[in-house]
């Protein structure tokens, strides 16, 4: 999952360069964490080990997982935007839940909203 989110930021800097030409970037700083909304959960912040596209998330309870099947968003920045959507080759498992984010970050004195859903499976201790 992390490595989706830094792909994402990516792009949000290649398009900053796009639109201010002569700018000089720095590479965003790595997400410490991404606040999503879930079902049992509601607006909590999650937080990943790894690098992997689907690399797991831990919940705030320190005892359950996200395991993120499939990634859709919208990044959008002085109305223009870009989607896509990010899609794990295995098959979901019927109590998938549907996760949401909305983040808005800055790379220089541009604004960027980052907006999507997650579908995941949450698994833990019983």
């Amino acid at each position: 999952m992390y490595a989706l989110i830094r792909s994402i930021c990516l792009v949000a800097a290649v398009v900053a360069a796009a639109t201010l030409p002569g700018s000089v970037l720095a590479a965003p700083a790595a997400f410490e964490g991404l606040v999503v909304t879930c079902p049992r959960y509601g607006q909590t912040t999650v937080t990943s080990p790894g690098d992997g596209p689907f690399t797991p998330a831990f919940l705030p309870d320190g005892n359950d997982l996200l395991i993120p099947y499939r990634v859709d968003y919208t990044l959008t920045s002085d109305g223009s935007s870009v989607s896509g959507s990010d899609v794990k080759s295995a098959s979901l498992p019927a109590d998938a839940v549907t996760c949401t984010f909305d983040v808005t970050f800055h790379i220089g004195a541009t604004a960027y909203r980052l907006t999507g859903s997650l579908t995941a499976v949450v698994r833990g201790q019983p």
